[in-house]
């Protein structure tokens, strides 16, 4: 019910308020919630009955953040270096969930393992609040709900190209608008991954073209997107390189290499 309740207040922000207002106010609610959820659990006494539902609820919580939390983030550096200063509410959110990671570790754990772990002493990462300059252990709880997208070896910059540009594009659909910025950074990153796909997918058969009438309408569509694509790479002058790494690979998959020979010529 309260990951039901925290959407439609998302939906409702989203189709009232501007969308920067939107994100602050849902981080917030979201923080509070977080901290008095933290407190409960904290506080509660696991039996042998109630460990189970324990486990079940504190990782329903965390996942449901995990949702929730892209939502209220404007930017990539927002959701994985957040700053106390700038991005309270975000920082706090990793901070409450952390927390709760750690109630479910000591309140679910086997106690001889808990022995085992901590019997000289906690972890740095534990006996101590996070910094905002060690983002390692604030993103611990998203490396272990979501170590897919957020392990080290995935944040490094040697991590899947593919990887990357699925956080930017996760983080891009759950803007409350249209983030132009996250766009553009999403279409540049790991040197034009995403146009390059999409052009890769374009297939043109004008024969069948002429005889369907469907397939000439999906060619027309398909053109629209490459002269988006290009128009958009065109603008691009600090980034010039791009352009010509989407172009590539289309003008050699359908042979357009005289054509545009013939057309320089022209031209000249």
């Amino acid at each position: 019910m309260w990951h039901y309740y925290c959407s439609a207040l998302r939906y409702d922000l989203y189709n009232v308020l501007p969308s920067t207002l939107a994100q602050e106010l849902l981080a917030e609610v979201l923080s509070e919630c977080l901290a008095i959820l933290a407190c409960r659990y904290s506080q509660s006494c696991p039996t042998y009955n109630r460990t189970s539902q324990i486990r079940i609820d504190i990782t329903a919580i965390l996942l449901c953040t995990e949702n929730l939390l892209w939502s209220v983030c404007h930017s990539d550096k927002a959701l994985l270096q957040p700053e106390e200063g700038i991005s309270r509410w975000i920082f706090t959110i990793h901070s409450y969930c952390n927390t709760l990671l750690s109630i479910l570790a000591i309140l679910t754990s086997p106690l001889e393992k808990l022995y085992e772990l901590y019997q000289n002493g906690f972890p740095e990462c534990i006996s101590s609040l996070p910094s905002e300059s060690d983002n390692r252990c604030l993103l611990q709880w998203l490396r272990i709900m979501q170590s897919y997208l957020f392990s080290n070896a995935s944040l490094s910059p040697l991590s899947s190209d593919k990887i990357a540009v699925q956080r930017h594009l996760k983080l891009l659909l759950s803007q409350p608008s249209y983030n132009w910025n996250l766009l553009l950074q999403m279409l540049v990153l790991q040197d034009c991954l995403i146009p390059r796909i999409l052009l890769s997918d374009i297939y043109v058969d004008k024969e069948k073209i002429e005889d369907d009438v469907s397939a000439k309408e999906k060619t027309d569509k398909e053109s629209k997107l490459v002269q988006a694509i290009v128009m958009v790479m065109t603008y691009c002058e600090s980034l010039p390189r791009c352009l010509s790494a989407i172009l590539e690979g289309y003008i050699d998959r359908h042979q357009l290499w005289d054509q545009l020979y013939n057309l320089s010529g022209h031209i000249i």
